[in-house]
C-alpha cells in the first residue's frame, strides 16, 4: 500500500518511507482498500452489479490525504539541499589571478635571461692553512722524505732517474716493435716533461687535452715546455715493460699487472 505522487515530486526527490507502525496502522483500522473500489463478490456474481458512488466517495474523506502539500514540503526540502552555485568572488579564488599579458611575457623574458656572474681572477701565491699542509696518512714520513725541500727533488724521490731512463728504453722498444721504421725517439727529458705536463694538468682542468696548447684557454707553461704532437705521440707509445715478455692469459704464470710492474716495484 502506498501513495503515489506526481512524476515532477518524484523526479526531484525519492518518496518517503513510511514507518512499519504506519503500514500496519492503515491496515488494521481501513475497512476500504485506498482507492474504494473494493467491490464485493456481487460484483462478480452479477455482471449488472453497479456500485454506489456516493458510498465511495463519503468514505474517501475519512482518509483524506493532501496530496498538494505533501509535493509542496518535498520541492521545498529538495531546493533547500541542492548546492548553491559559487558566487564571483568565489570562481575568482579557484582559479586565480589571471595575469595580463604585459606581466607574461614579462615574466618569459626574466626567465629566459641568464644570470651573469662576475668573476675577479688575482695573480697571486698559493696559500694553505696548517691544517690543508698537515699529512694525514696513517704511515710517518721517512726521514729521506722530510729533509727534501724543493719540488724537483720530491719530483725525484717519487721518480728516481732509473725509472724514467726504463720508462724512456721501454717506449722506444715499443715503437720500433709496432713500426720499425718511425724515426721517433724519446729521451729521459722527454719522460720527465711529459710527466710534469700530466701533474700540471691534474691542477689545472681544461675540457680537452688540447685546449692547453689554445692560444686563448691554452696553459703557457705547458705550450713552452713541449708541443702539442709531440706529447700526443708519447701518450700514446708510452710503456713500461716489454711486450713480448709478456705471457698469454692461459699460461699459469701470467701476471696481470705486467705492463705496469716496473712501475709497482719500483
Amino acid at each position: 500500500m502506498g501513495v503515489i505522487l506526481c512524476s515532477r515530486a518524484a523526479r526531484k526527490r525519492p518518496l518517503r518511507v513510511l514507518l512499519d507502525e504506519d503500514i500496519m496502522s492503515v491496515l488494521q483500522n481501513s475497512d476500504d482498500s485506498e482507492d474504494g473500489l473494493d467491490f464485493d463478490d456481487d460484483s462478480l456474481a452479477d455482471p449488472d452489479f453497479v456500485p454506489e458512488f456516493e458510498t465511495f466517495e463519503h468514505n474517501t474523506t475519512e482518509f483524506d490525504i493532501n496530496v498538494d502539500s505533501i509535493i509542496e514540503t518535498l520541492e521545498n526540502s529538495n531546493e533547500s539541499s541542492l548546492p548553491s552555485p559559487p558566487s564571483a568572488e568565489t570562481a575568482s579564488n579557484v582559479t586565480g589571478p589571471q595575469p595580463s599579458l604585459a606581466q607574461s611575457s614579462q615574466s618569459k623574458q626574466t626567465t629566459k635571461k641568464p644570470t651573469k656572474v662576475n668573476l675577479r681572477w688575482k695573480k697571486k701565491s698559493l696559500q694553505l692553512n696548517a691544517e690543508q699542509l698537515r699529512f694525514k696518512s696513517n704511515q710517518n714520513l721517512g726521514t729521506e722524505l722530510l729533509e727534501l725541500e724543493t719540488p724537483i727533488q720530491f719530483f725525484f724521490y717519487l721518480f728516481p732517474q732509473e725509472l724514467i731512463r726504463m720508462i724512456a728504453e721501454e717506449t722506444n722498444l715499443y715503437q720500433v716493435q709496432n713500426d720499425p721504421n718511425s724515426t721517433f725517439r724519446v729521451t729521459d727529458m722527454d719522460i720527465r716533461q711529459f710527466i710534469g705536463i700530466v701533474y700540471l694538468m691534474s691542477l689545472i682542468r681544461l675540457p680537452r687535452v688540447s685546449n692547453h696548447w689554445n692560444a686563448i684557454l691554452g696553459t703557457a707553461v705547458i705550450q713552452d715546455t713541449m708541443s702539442l704532437n709531440k706529447f700526443e705521440k708519447i701518450r700514446q707509445t708510452l710503456h713500461f715493460n716489454d711486450n713480448s715478455k709478456n705471457l698469454p692469459r692461459n699460461d699459469p704464470e701470467h701476471d696481470r699487472i705486467f705492463k705496469i710492474r716496473p712501475l709497482v716495484e719500483s
